[in-house]
C-alpha cells in the first residue's frame, strides 16, 4: 500500500517543492487579498495566508492551472480567453466564458492528479466541496451580465430603464 502524506504543512511544502521544479514561484498575498492566482508570464503562484487544508487545496488547484498553461495546445483550447481577456466584462461573450469555465474545472481535476501523484492525502469530500463552492462563484460571474442583459432587455421592452452596479 503506498503512504500518502496527511500532515498538511509537509504536502504543501512537497507541492512548492513540485512547483519551484515546474519553474514556479509560490506566493502568499496576506489576508487582505482573497484570492489566489497563477500567472504563466511571471511564473508565480500566489495564495492566501489561510492555514490548512484551504490553502493546501487551493495550491493544488492553482499548481492545476500551471501545468495547464504548460500544454502545447493551451493557445489554440483557450483561444477565447486571450481574444478577449482586455475586454470589459460586460463585453466578453458566451464562448469567452466557457472557455473560463472549462479551464478552471481542469485545473480542479489537474490538482487532484497532481494531489495523487505527489502522494498527497486529499479528503475528496472536502475537495469536492471547496472546489464546487469556487466553481459556483465563476459560474456566478460568467452569468452576472448575460442575466443582467436579459433582465434589460425585458424591462427596456417595457419602457423601463435599470442600472446594475456589480460587486464582482
Amino acid at each position: 500500500m503506498t503512504r500518502y502524506i496527511k500532515n498538511t504543512e509537509k504536502a504543501i511544502q512537497r507541492l512548492i517543492r513540485y512547483l519551484e521544479g515546474k519553474g514556479y514561484q509560490v506566493k502568499l498575498n496576506g489576508n487582505d487579498r482573497p484570492y489566489s492566482e497563477c500567472d504563466p508570464q511571471t511564473r508565480i503562484i500566489t495564495i492566501n495566508e489561510d492555514p490548512g487544508l484551504h490553502q493546501l487545496y487551493i495550491l493544488l488547484h492553482e499548481a492545476g492551472h500551471a501545468l495547464i498553461f504548460g500544454l502545447d495546445d493551451y493557445n489554440e483550447a483557450f483561444c477565447e480567453i486571450k481574444n478577449q481577456d482586455w475586454k470589459l466584462p460586460e463585453d466578453k461573450d458566451n464562448l469567452y466564458h466557457y472557455q473560463v469555465l472549462k479551464q478552471e474545472m481542469l485545473a480542479w481535476e489537474t490538482g487532484l492528479n497532481i494531489a495523487s501523484k505527489l502522494k498527497i492525502y486529499v479528503d475528496a469530500n472536502e475537495y469536492d466541496k471547496l472546489a464546487s463552492n469556487c466553481y459556483m462563484s465563476y459560474c456566478y460571474r460568467a452569468s452576472q451580465n448575460h442575466y443582467q442583459d436579459a433582465v434589460k432587455d425585458i424591462l427596456e421592452q417595457s419602457g423601463v430603464t435599470i442600472k446594475f452596479n456589480n460587486c464582482a
